[in-house]
């Protein structure tokens, strides 16, 4: 059985590339709201409606990345070349953890979903309750 299921794994891969082309030290939950952004943004294209509310966000989280502090290359080979989940993004995945134990979700293809992933993430940003309210509009328009 796996942990996340393969969304979440791509919404995790994503905030850590992008972490890592900002030469962050860190990976924070700021990366994963921005990775989720962009899924969001991608769903309301897919069915026809306006993403602009998405790509504001995305832009405000963009703007909000470059004020975190980023490596040098005194700094970079001491912390090693790719960046770590900060303590506040360990705390967002052991609550995202905690929500998905509360669901008693048991599937093949991981326990740990976008949702559980935005959930945890409420806590830290305010603006990921667009991005929820975004994704459950996207799910009864597709189901």
């Amino acid at each position: 059985m796996f942990i996340w299921t393969p969304r979440a794994m791509e919404v995790l891969r994503e905030a850590s590339a992008k972490a890592e082309n900002m030469n962050h030290r860190e990976v924070h939950p700021l990366h994963l709201v921005w990775a989720a952004t962009g899924r969001t943004g991608l769903d309301a294209l897919r069915r026809g409606k306006n993403d602009h509310q998405q790509a504001k966000l995305h832009f405000q989280l963009e703007r909000d990345l470059n004020k975190l502090p980023v490596m040098d290359e005194f700094n970079s080979a001491a912390w090693g070349e790719c960046a770590t989940p900060s303590v506040k993004l360990q705390r967002v995945l052991l609550r995202a953890a905690d929500i998905s134990a509360r669901n008693s979700l048991d599937g093949e293809r991981g326990r740990i979903g976008l949702a559980e992933l935005m959930k945890a993430l409420l806590q830290d940003d305010h603006r990921v309750a667009g991005l929820i309210r975004a994704r459950e509009e996207y799910l009864t328009a597709s189901a």
